[in-house]
């Protein structure tokens, strides 16, 4: 008598790490003018914003000046195009990308400075449309064009795009136009990030604090185990990762984003300005460095092999890379 016995063996496909390898992609210098001394001028662009949706990465630069409005995209992380709006002094303040509720083919929204108030791009796939932007006030108004604070960052969840406007101030939307104004505790918001895990925004200050909310419309102050000038949130992993530009433990953790814990960072002496999970990995960059962490507790440095300021980053997963913002560059991991 034979006793045949079936196995099913489940595999997996693991992705490679990513994060070791970097490659580095020269973008255009911005043209000051001419100077009677010094002839043409040039300036390198910082690029201080990145996005990833619909199968394309997005990169702004905020540099304000002779009606510039530069972006690039890449489909590939590797060869980028060059983008000039060229929209009155447009000024782009963040770039975040959302999809569902009522953005259900995805959607990335630009917030703008502008030179009669403040618009916003919006483009399902690199195909932008200018718009006026509508916001209602906390005391039950409307205004149309209010201006965007300088550089505030954004994100997209619970339905909602959510943007830091100013210290006291964030702003919601569900369509990236109409805008609601949110009261947050005071502070000098430089970071906000979505779980969807966990259902929670959470936001970090420049001035050491940090706040949650379940729908992005009502704030909740949370202990911060520093004072550090905290710069950047992401989530992964079953965890919020926080990195500081300053302080002894430049890493903070927290599995619920209540209670959060200081971590040593890689290089305590670098000044971390951006984080982001892929791939089972925390990569966080700085001026010529990277680090990273499967946990979000150790931290390994990752040679990146060039020098210059890194300002964000962020990690597409079908592409199985990061991109990084530099100050006249693109960096890529591979």
């Amino acid at each position: 008598m034979s006793n045949n016995k079936q196995f099913v063996v489940t595999v997996s496909k693991l992705l490679p790490v990513v994060g070791t390898t970097w490659t580095t992609f020269r973008t255009e210098d911005h043209y000051l003018g001419y100077d009677d001394i010094r002839g043409d001028m040039y300036a390198k662009l910082p690029w201080k914003f990145v996005a990833y949706g619909n199968g394309i990465f997005v990169l702004i630069t905020d540099y304000e000046g002779d009606s510039w409005s530069e972006h690039y995209v890449s489909s590939n992380g590797t060869s980028w195009t060059f983008r000039n709006t060229w929209l009155n002094a447009t000024t782009r303040q963040s770039v975040c990308f959302g999809k569902g509720g009522s953005v259900p083919n995805g959607l990335f929204v630009m917030t703008c400075k502008y030179s009669s108030g403040a618009k916003n791009l919006t483009s399902a796939n690199d195909n932008w449309t200018l718009n006026t932007i509508t916001v209602a006030t906390t005391s039950g108004g409307n205004y149309t064009n209010p201006n965007w604070s300088y550089s505030k960052p954004s994100c997209y969840g619970n339905g909602l795009f959510v943007a830091i406007y100013n210290d006291i101030i964030f702003r919601t939307s569900l369509n990236g136009v109409a805008w609601a104004e949110r009261t947050v505790p005071t502070g000098d918001w430089r970071a906000i990030c979505w779980s969807e895990e966990k259902k929670l925004f959470v936001a970090v200050s420049y001035d050491g604090k940090i706040i949650t909310s379940p729908n992005g419309t009502t704030w909740t102050s949370r202990t911060s185990p520093a004072n550090n000038r905290w710069v950047s949130v992401c989530y992964g992993g079953g965890l919020f990762v926080v990195v500081s530009s300053n302080g002894t433990n430049r890493v903070m953790t927290s599995p619920d984003g209540i209670t959060w814990t200081l971590r040593a960072s890689a290089d305590d002496s670098k000044g971390w300005t951006a984080i982001c999970y892929g791939n089972n990995t925390f990569l966080a960059v700085a001026s010529g460095a990277a680090m990273g962490s499967s946990d979000g507790i150790n931290w390994s440095m990752r040679n990146v092999g060039f020098t210059g300021a890194m300002y964000s980053i962020c990690y597409s997963p079908e592409l199985n890379k990061f991109v990084a913002g530099g100050n006249g560059f693109i960096a890529t991991t591979s």
